[in-house]
């Protein structure tokens, strides 16, 4: 029951995250109130980032439910290298925010 439970709460929100990033994507590109705006590319770029980390999360969570164990352990590589794929997005996603915040105080800022 908590698999089936894990499964379907975690398939809802990726769909959910997809639909959301997505429209986010569209938004900004087609509309042309946001073609010349930083920011805009920022969000497309998140967003960008977001999807893949999205289906790889939940490609991880998948065949961790269905084999009662996490696969990934057999192999030295492939442990590894879940770690560094998982740590790498939310990183490049986290520094998006991070230099959106900071061009949004240089664009705003009187002294620069």
């Amino acid at each position: 029951l908590t698999e089936r439970y894990t499964l379907i709460s975690t398939a809802v929100i990726v769909f959910m995250g997809l639909i959301g990033n997505v429209l986010i994507i569209l938004v900004f590109k087609k509309l042309k109130i946001f073609r010349n705006n930083q920011c805009a590319f920022y969000f497309i770029f998140e967003s960008g980032v977001n999807i893949p980390l999205l289906i790889y999360n939940f490609i991880l969570r998948l065949i961790t439910v269905r084999h009662g164990f996490n696969i990934w352990y057999l192999s030295p590589i492939w442990c590894k290298l879940r770690i560094i794929i998982g740590q790498t997005l939310v990183l490049v996603l986290f520094s998006t925010i991070c230099f959106t915040a900071f061009d949004q105080f240089l664009a705003t800022s009187y002294c620069v």
